[in-house]
């Protein structure tokens, strides 16, 4: 056998075949790559995991090999999170407490700010109600001044004094308890001509023609608009010096006189009175809108306070008519009831009587109230320079007190006079009681205070 055969017999003998294990070669025969042959055809028998490939056996040799971490090493990394930890809780914290601080100092900029507008609206806000009531004062004396020309025009106004001459009408149409006031009131005195006065009885007032009306009133305004157009120094509600507002005052206490007792006297005279045009004569069957009305109270520049009080006042009026037209209406059904039952006249008289002695009463009652609320809202409510514009704002026609304050509240919101006449809530013995308020106020109206706006402070509601 020669040597080379001999050389690859054991080569031959350590070669397995397939599927067989590997046969143990002879060492001492072989060098070293044999060794690591054999340990290469021990890999798929370690594997562990028989999907995992073959290299994770040399690859679980080298982690095994790794060398394993001291307690100490351990403890420093342990130390090295806490350290880290600490340290962004602390960034945490100062990031926080930054956030804090802008925040307060954000607010306090922003609450400054706030107030600093706050107090500029504020500043606005008054200059635009100052300069408001500037204009509608100037707008107010415009218009005086236009109606003051427009009497300068009048034909028939006579500088010098010239009393009207009373028709030969009686009072046979006005209640026994109003004539019996009427009666006792004092003279007219009359200061519409400069320089000069005159006094006219009531019982003649009340007998003048509606035209001789027509031109006393027409005087009083002629003397109203030229007493405002001197007043310019001060706004409607405010008050002027004493010796610039008498002759004025003067003038609208005997005007609202001449119409007091014109009502009273004659109520169908100032019926026509009120749709009378002082400039054409005529007596207009139509009343003015609404909107005429609502144009004469924006003139007359009534404060909050003021419409508060007109509206109460206005409320207890109305309360008061449909008390009385309740009891009107009561007394002619029993009236009516009487007079188809059976049974001899003369039993009947007596009750008869008594019904109409009370019809009587409820008809003055109702001139009384009419008055009392004409007078509480022309000289207690109202200045006297509010009063004047009044007057002189509706010329040609007559400012009647509850179609002025009716169409205003109706503009603003209010309910309408027919819903007051028909309120049954409350009774009616409460309504005329709560109506002797109005007589409480009225006693707190003196001269002096014409100029001025007098509360009306009543807690009867």
């Amino acid at each position: 056998m020669s040597a080379g055969a001999r050389s690859a017999s054991p080569q031959g003998s350590c070669c397995a075949q397939p599927g067989e294990f590997p046969s143990v070669p002879d060492v001492k025969a072989e060098d070293f790559r044999h060794t690591v042959g054999l340990l290469k055809g021990f890999e798929e028998f370690l594997d562990l995991d028989p999907n995992a490939p073959a290299s994770s056996f040399a690859f679980g040799l080298a982690t095994a090999a790794a060398p394993i971490a001291t307690s100490g090493t351990l403890n420093n990394k342990m130390l090295g999170a806490e350290s880290s930890e600490r340290s962004n809780a602390e960034q945490i914290e100062r990031r926080q407490c930054r956030n804090r601080v802008s925040s307060r100092r954000f607010r306090g900029r922003q609450k400054e700010r706030t107030q600093a507008l706050e107090a500029e609206l504020a500043q606005a806000s008054a200059q635009l109600q100052q300069l408001q009531a500037v204009q509608a004062s100037l707008s107010t004396k415009n218009q005086l001044l236009e109606k003051l020309l427009q009497l300068n025009k009048q034909a028939d106004f006579k500088s010098t004094p010239e009393l009207p001459q009373s028709s030969a009408e009686d009072f046979t149409t006005v209640p026994e308890p109003v004539l019996a006031v009427l009666e006792t009131l004092p003279a007219l005195r009359l200061t519409i001509w400069e320089g000069a006065e005159e006094l006219m009885p009531v019982q003649d007032i009340g007998k003048l023609a509606l035209q001789e009306v027509a031109k006393l009133y027409t005087a009083y305004v002629h003397q109203m608009a030229a007493c405002l157009a001197r007043l310019t120094d001060t706004l409607l509600t405010e008050q002027s010096s004493a010796p610039a507002m008498q002759p004025l005052s003067e003038l609208v206490i005997e005007c609202g006189q001449l119409l007091v007792i014109t009502l009273m006297s004659n109520p169908e005279r100032f019926k026509h009175l009120q749709n009378y045009n002082m400039e054409e004569r005529i007596v207009c069957p139509d009343a003015q809108p609404p909107s005429f009305y609502c144009k004469v109270m924006a003139a007359m520049q009534h404060t909050d306070s003021q419409t508060q009080d007109w509206l109460h006042l206005r409320q207890l009026f109305y309360f008061k008519i449909g008390q009385l037209a309740r009891e009107r209406k009561a007394l002619l059904m029993n009236t009516t009831q009487c007079q188809t039952d059976t049974g001899h006249a003369s039993d009947q008289l007596p009750q008869m009587g008594q019904w109409s002695d009370l019809l009587r009463e409820n008809s003055a009652e109702e001139y009384r109230s009419y008055a009392m609320f004409g007078t509480a809202f022309l000289r207690g409510i109202n200045t006297c320079k509010q009063v004047a514009t009044g007057h002189v704002c509706a010329f040609p026609w007559i400012p009647t007190v509850y179609m002025l304050l009716g169409a205003e509240a109706v503009r603003i919101g209010h309910p309408p006079m027919q819903t007051y006449v028909e309120d049954t809530s409350v009774d009616d013995v409460h309504h005329a009681a709560n109506f002797t308020a109005v007589a409480r106020y009225l006693a707190t109206i003196t001269c002096e205070s014409l100029e001025v706006h007098v509360p009306f402070k009543s807690d009867s509601l």
